[in-house]
């Protein structure tokens, strides 16, 4: 989603709602007019056009389902959990079965798109992942308060 903002100039609202039934793909250029925009109310009309770097990473995440979402969480949820089953090296017959530990009914599910809340969320985590502070500016072990042994510690809060 952020290489394709960065290719097309889209806004997050437009990336995270985009759908291949508001994709126009009959030319060399495609072209994308989200259903909702930012000035809609002021009678302005988007058009964003993709060319071909946008058009391959579209091309990807395109579905036969028009109306569906491109960029889905219950998707990568599901493609995140296969990687994960291809990776395991504990076999079948020992430890836990495949999804056993799954809890039957989550308080919260993947939703079928992205908000802009979340999008910037993932985008907040994959940058602390990518780039960590250096060890003076990162969370440290201070003392806990409250506790009966003194040698109790605890990470310091963001504020802190």
């Amino acid at each position: 989603m952020i290489r394709l903002q960065l290719a097309s100039g889209m806004r997050p609202g437009e990336v995270v709602t985009m759908r291949g039934c508001d994709l126009d793909t009959t030319g060399a250029v495609w072209v994308y007019t989200p259903q909702k925009r930012k000035t809609q109310h002021h009678g302005h009309e988007r058009t964003i056009y993709l060319g071909p770097q946008a058009k391959a990473i579209v091309s990807q995440f395109l579905k036969p389902d028009t109306q569906a979402f491109l960029f889905s969480p219950a998707a990568a949820e599901r493609e995140r959990r296969e990687e994960l089953t291809q990776a395991r090296e504990t076999p079948d017959s020992c430890g836990n079965k495949l999804g056993s530990n799954r809890r039957r009914l989550p308080e919260k599910a993947p939703g079928q798109r992205y908000t802009v809340r979340s999008y910037y969320r993932a985008i907040i985590c994959a940058c602390d992942l990518a780039f960590p502070p250096p060890a003076h500016l990162s969370r440290q072990r201070v003392p806990a308060r409250g506790r009966k042994s003194a040698k109790s510690t605890r990470w310091e809060v963001r504020a802190e």
